[in-house]
């Protein structure tokens, strides 16, 4: 709420998946009572949402090899090591994942929200 209530100007529309904590009544209203508009999305609609593609590659760096870890710091320690890799050795991947958009959403277009190829 801190870096909604900076912005000048017409709320932006918050995008999420359809996740039950997601579309809970109770999260649905603290939506509304804040004013925050949701954008809809059809249950299981295809993900236009490369944040999703993400999280997986930075979960498969971090746990590669089935790695468990037997602190809480020592993951912190792996989840920063695995950001830094994508920000350094791997801006490739973060670059053509941002490009993905326009061809996931014509993608999405073209099957009328049926299921694609992402």
């Amino acid at each position: 709420m801190p870096f909604l209530n900076g912005i000048i100007g017409p709320l932006p529309i918050f995008q999420q998946d359809n996740a039950t904590s997601h579309v809970s009544l109770k999260t649905l209203r603290w939506f509304a009572e804040k004013n925050i508009a949701v954008m809809k999305f059809p249950a299981c609609s295809p993900d236009l949402n490369p944040m999703e593609n993400l999280w997986a590659e930075l979960s498969s760096m971090i746990y590669s090899g089935s790695r468990t870890f037997t602190s809480r710091e020592e993951l912190i320690q792996a989840i920063k090591l695995a950001c830094t890799e994508i920000r350094t050795s791997k801006k490739d991947y973060l670059i053509n994942l941002s490009k993905s958009v326009l061809r996931r959403c014509i993608d999405v277009i073209e099957h009328r929200g049926d299921e694609t190829k992402y």
